[in-house]
């Protein structure tokens, strides 16, 4: 709906960056993951259905991690998340330009 500045639909997310603030406060960088294709225009990262099963997601659809739609919150102050709890971690193998350990 026009004026709304918060989706609708619960979606899973990807935490990318953390940042503590000396007021005590997390500043987090939000990337949405999504089952429609994306574009060849749009930036992104396609999740494996290794890393899918890994952190708990349904593995019978493909997902990519939008990397061009970041969004931002204080964590101790938003009234977006439903559930703070992680629901998992991708492995570091996973990172574009990671190497294996």
């Amino acid at each position: 709906m026009a004026g709304d500045t918060e989706g609708r639909k619960t979606r899973p997310v990807c935490i990318a960056v953390t940042v503590a603030k000396s007021d005590s406060e997390t500043v987090v960088f939000i990337l949405p993951i999504t089952t429609q294709p994306p574009s060849a225009s749009r930036k992104f990262i396609e999740v494996p259905q290794i890393e899918s099963q890994r952190v708990g997601l349904e593995t019978h659809v493909r997902k990519w991690v939008m990397l061009d739609e970041i969004n931002t919150d204080i964590l101790e102050r938003s009234y977006v998340w439903e559930d703070r709890t992680p629901i998992g971690t991708f492995s570091s193998s996973s990172h574009p330009g990671s190497s294996p350990a």
